[in-house]
This record gives C-alpha cells, structure tokens and sequence, in this order.
C-alpha cells in the first residue's frame, strides 16, 4: 500500500497537465481490488470512470451511453442469461470476459478494450484489443488506454 501511494503522488506531480476526460467502462467483478486504479485513473489521468462488476451490464452500459474504451477483466462470474454456448465458451467462468469481448465486438466493432487480468490470454487479431497483465503500474495503463483511443 505504501509503494501505491508513493507512486499515486509521484505522478500526480508529474501528470497533473495532462488531463483527459474520456469515459471508460472498467468491467471487473472484484470491486475493492479495482478501486485504487480506479482512483488514480480519475485523479490523475482525468478519466471518467463507470465501475461495473458483472458480465450482464456491460451490453446494458454499452446501449445507453457512448465510452472511448473498456478495461475488461477476463475471469468473472457467468451471467444467467447466456446461451448455453457462451456458458460452455467461458469455461466455468475463466474465460467470461473473451466472451464477452466476442459479444462486445458484433455491435461495436471499433471501441478499444484493454484486456486487464492475472491470466494468460490469447487475444484474437484486433487492433483496437490489447493485453495487460496484473498488476501493472497506472501509467502504463493510462498510456495503453491513450494509445487505443487514439487508434480510433
């Protein structure tokens, strides 16, 4: 916690120019564990952030407002209401947030997700798609974030 702080206000310093005011969508079923990122996301890099933490909002979340990305967790709970396929295809739940990128991408093909989880991941040939693994430093996730929105 300590090195998380220290680090919180070492960029704070370094990056309060750069402000950004784009609207993510960060999925993760583990609402503690995201709220420090989440945290210095807002605080320091100017993100606006919509927390979800199931499978099933997302498509909801998606329909009513407009995001400039999504940070995708991959191991999540399986939604009631899938199919019976996509229940087989996330695999008692490791592989949730593959599933729903696949269910992301038939109606919006264009909007870039990074992939944020402590597994390993093969991710399909999508340019606005990428792969951090946890943890990894805020920066590096502001950056990955910047760079996917600017693909766009």
């Amino acid at each position: 916690m300590k090195l998380f702080i220290h680090y919180y206000f070492i960029n704070l310093k370094i990056h309060t120019k750069i402000k950004m005011t784009k609207k993510i969508l960060y999925v993760d079923d583990l609402q503690l564990g995201s709220k420090p990122l989440i945290t210095a996301l807002q605080d320091i890099y100017g993100f606006s952030i919509t927390h979800v933490d199931s499978a099933e909002e997302v498509m909801s979340k998606l329909e009513n407002s407009r995001f400039a990305a999504i940070i995708l967790d991959v191991m999540m709970p399986i939604p009631p209401n899938w199919t019976q396929e996509e229940i087989n295809d996330a695999d008692d739940g490791r592989y949730t947030g593959l599933v729903l990128l696949n269910k992301i991408r038939s109606k919006h093909m264009e909007l870039p997700i990074l992939i944020y989880s402590s597994g390993e991941v093969n991710l399909p040939n999508d340019k606005y798609c990428c792969y951090l693994r946890r943890p990894e430093l805020t920066k590096n996730i502001a950056d990955k974030l910047t760079d996917l929105i600017k693909l766009r």
